[in-house]
């Protein structure tokens, strides 16, 4: 069996913290693709809205065999 990685970006919603936003973004976008990188695969997204942040939490998988 792979190995599973699981991780976290809290992306702020209010629209005085865009710069915020999009660095984070950012930053998610990079995380995935040195996974990707890593021969991970995506697995699953959630997202959990919040009035101030939307929580992602994405979980991938490194095949081994």
């Amino acid at each position: 069996m792979g190995t599973l990685v699981a991780f976290t970006t809290r992306l702020p919603t209010q629209d005085d913290d865009r710069a915020s936003l999009f660095r984070k973004v950012a930053e998610r976008d990079q995380q995935c693709a040195a996974f990707g990188r890593c021969v991970y695969h995506l697995l699953n997204t959630v997202t959990a809205n919040r009035t101030e942040l939307v929580t992602v939490i994405d979980t991938l998988s490194n095949d081994a065999d």
